[in-house]
C-alpha cells in the first residue's frame, strides 16, 4: 500500500494515515488530515512524560519520514529512530530529513531482536496506524520494557470482531489486528500501567473513504498511482466504515505507561 498512498497527497505529504478530521473545515486536503492525526498522537505522547521528556523516540512503521519533524516539534531535545521494513521508503525517510539533527531511520522488522539491537534502548514508543500489521506484537510488547520503553503512543486500527475482517478485501491489511481486550492483557502482562483507550473522533474511516472519492485522477496517475488501487481502497473504508458504525472495529489512542 506504500506507493498508492503517497501518490494519494504527493511527496510533500509523506504520510500513511486515514487523517483526523473531527476539528478541520470541510474543504480540509487529506495531507492537512493526515499531518493533523500525527499532531494529536504526539501531544498524547507527550502528556505521557508529565512535564519531562523522552531522551530517545522509536517510531514504529515510519514510512516515507513524513511525521520526522512533528516528532522533532514534540521532542526537540530527543533523538529519534524510525523503523521500517520497506527499504525504498527507509531510502526516502532519509533523504527527506536529511537535515534534521538525531535522526537515525533502521530498516527491518520491528518484532526482532535484530532489528532493535540496531535501536539499542528507548524511552517512548510510538506508532501511527501501522501496528496492526505487526505479526508478533505479544513478543514486541515484552521486549520494550527491556529496551527501556516508559511510555508506549499507538494510534491503532482496532479489530473487535475477527470474522468481519476475513474478507479477501481486508484480510491481508488486518488479519493481525487486536482487540482493545487483548491490548488490555498483553500490555498489563508486560509490566505497562494505566492503559487508556481513547477513541479517535471523526468517524475516521468514513471521513477517509469520502476523502478518497475527491481524489482527481489525472494528479493522481501523474504521481504514479494507479487508480485500480484507489478504488480497491475506496471499498476496503467504506466497508470499514460500516463496521465502524456496528463497532466491530475501531480507531483509537492506545497509551501505556508514563511517569
Amino acid at each position: 500500500m506504500g506507493i498508492p498512498y503517497r501518490a494519494l497527497t504527493g511527496e510533500t505529504g509523506g504520510h500513511m494515515n486515514v487523517g483526523l478530521w473531527s476539528e478541520l473545515p470541510a474543504e480540509a486536503s487529506l495531507e492537512v488530515a493526515q499531518g493533523a492525526l500525527v499532531a494529536a498522537t504526539l501531544a498524547r505522547a507527550r502528556a505521557l512524560f508529565k512535564g519531562g521528556a523522552p531522551s530517545r523516540v522509536v517510531e514504529a512503521g515510519s514510512g516515507w519520514g513524513g511525521a520526522r519533524r512533528a516528532f522533532a516539534k514534540a521532542f526537540p531535545d530527543a533523538e529519534y529512530i524510525g523503523i521500517n521494513v520497506a527499504a525504498d521508503q527507509i531510502a526516502a525517510a532519509r533523504a527527506a530529513n536529511s537535515d534534521v539533527p538525531r535522526t537515525r531511520y533502521v530498516h527491518g522488522r520491528v518484532e526482532e531482536d535484530a532489528t532493535w539491537a540496531e535501536v539499542g534502548f528507548a524511552d517512548l514508543f510510538v506508532s501511527v496506524e501501522a501496528a496492526f500489521h505487526f505479526e508478533s506484537k505479544t513478543e514486541l510488547i515484552a521486549r520494550l520494557q527491556r529496551r527501556g520503553v516508559r511510555a508506549l503512543m499507538l494510534a491503532e486500527i482496532l479489530v473487535e470482531d475477527p470474522t468481519a475482517v476475513e474478507s479477501k478485501l481486508l484480510a491481508p491489511a488486518l488479519r493481525h489486528g487486536w482487540s482493545r481486550a487483548r491490548y488490555d492483557v498483553a500490555l498489563a502482562a508486560a509490566g505497562f500501567h494505566n492503559v487508556t483507550f481513547e477513541t479517535v473522533p471523526g468517524p475516521p474511516f468514513a471521513a477517509f473513504a469520502h476523502a478518497l472519492r475527491q481524489i482527481d485522477a489525472h494528479t493522481y496517475k501523474a504521481r504514479g498511482g494507479r487508480m485500480a488501487l484507489v478504488h480497491q481502497l475506496r471499498r476496503a473504508f467504506s466497508t470499514l466504515a460500516d463496521l465502524e458504525r456496528d463497532g466491530r472495529v475501531s480507531y483509537a489512542w492506545i497509551s501505556a505507561g508514563g511517569g
